[in-house]
């Protein structure tokens, strides 16, 4: 064959068949590159909630309102541990002076998106937010905050909309409208497609917004002191998550104490 022939059809079927195995090889690493970025899913079966209202036992229901909700609540700890050791190793290798991997800056980029971490802040100054928002809540607080916003899982959101801790939402038909909702009032009360989704949501909600900083500050103190969380103790951020201020407070105290919450932490 001169400069001037064309390929022949075996030449051209070999050129294909290399660039096929080529493009094969590149999709198979990038499926692995994915997967092994993911944090593996959460195996949180869908489970019906019991019907509270239906226990006449306040014991029983009590006992049946915990045992629905722990195994959720354990679910997102487990998965903060996980996300927290990525941030670590992340910061141990800055602290060593060793230029972060492809793979290290795809951990922190999603990091950041997940735990709402601005664009304006450096990557030295999005890990130290990082750690402090990428934690465990204690399961006391969790449980006394949910029992105290669904009334045991017997109020009108929590049988209908799934919603475990009066969180709000903002664009029509979004969840429940609440019966005594102001005049001129938008909130809806959020409607999840199940309770899993509902302490999600929360753990996100403290872990990430303005409003709830002072429990992730106290949190970041004990863990330099090398203290426990603890419920009791981590409360004491709330208070803006209520209009009763302290009182909010203190009721949360008294769920944890009289019910002997710190079981679960």
């Amino acid at each position: 064959m001169t400069a001037s022939d064309p390929p022949s059809f075996k030449s051209q079927f070999l050129i294909l068949c290399f660039l096929g195995y080529a493009l094969a090889c590149l999709a198979l690493v990038f499926f692995a590159t994915e997967y092994r970025l993911r944090p593996p899913p959460l195996e949180v079966p869908v489970v019906e909630a019991p019907d509270f209202a239906a226990m006449a036992s306040i014991p029983a229901r009590k006992a049946a309102f915990f045992a629905f909700l722990q195994p959720l609540i354990d679910a997102q700890n487990s998965q903060l541990q996980q996300q927290r050791l990525s941030v670590l190793r992340i910061r141990n290798s800055v602290i060593n002076g060793q230029r972060l991997t492809e793979e290290q800056q795809q951990q922190l980029a999603g990091l950041r998106h997940d735990f709402v971490i601005g664009e304006e802040l450096s990557p030295q100054q999005a890990i130290r937010e990082l750690l402090i928002r990428v934690d465990e809540l204690p399961a006391a607080m969790v449980l006394a905050q949910a029992a105290m916003e669904s009334a045991w899982g017997t109020s009108r959101f929590a049988r209908l909309a799934n919603n475990y801790f009066g969180q709000w939402c903002f664009s029509a038909g979004c969840g429940l409208v609440p019966e005594k909702r102001a005049n001129g009032a938008r909130h809806e009360v959020r409607r999840f497609a199940s309770a899993a989704a509902s302490v999600a949501a929360y753990f996100h909600n403290i872990n990430t917004h303005s409003a709830y900083a002072d429990v992730r500050s106290l949190r970041a103190l004990r863990r330099r002191a090398g203290q426990p969380l603890e419920g009791a103790v981590l409360v004491a951020g709330l208070e803006r998550y209520s209009g009763r201020g302290t009182a909010y407070i203190e009721e949360l105290r008294e769920i944890i104490r009289t019910n002997n919450l710190m079981q679960y932490e």
